[in-house]
C-alpha cells in the first residue's frame, strides 16, 4: 500500500479525484480531521461521499 497526501482546497481535491476516476485509477479518500473552516469541512465530507 502507498499513500499520497494532497494539501489544498476542496476544489483542488475534487479536480484530482475527477482525474483519477476518469483514468480508472483506484483511490480512497480519508477524513484527516484537520482544522478546516466549517464550509471546507462540509465540502471535504461531500467529496468523500462522492468518490468513496
Amino acid at each position: 500500500m502507498a499513500k499520497i497526501e494532497i494539501s489544498g482546497s476542496p476544489e483542488d481535491l475534487d479536480r484530482i479525484c475527477t482525474f483519477l476516476k476518469s483514468n480508472n485509477i483506484r483511490f480512497g479518500l480519508v477524513d484527516d480531521y484537520g482544522n478546516y473552516s466549517i464550509d471546507d469541512s462540509k465540502k471535504y465530507k461531500e467529496l468523500i461521499e462522492k468518490f468513496n
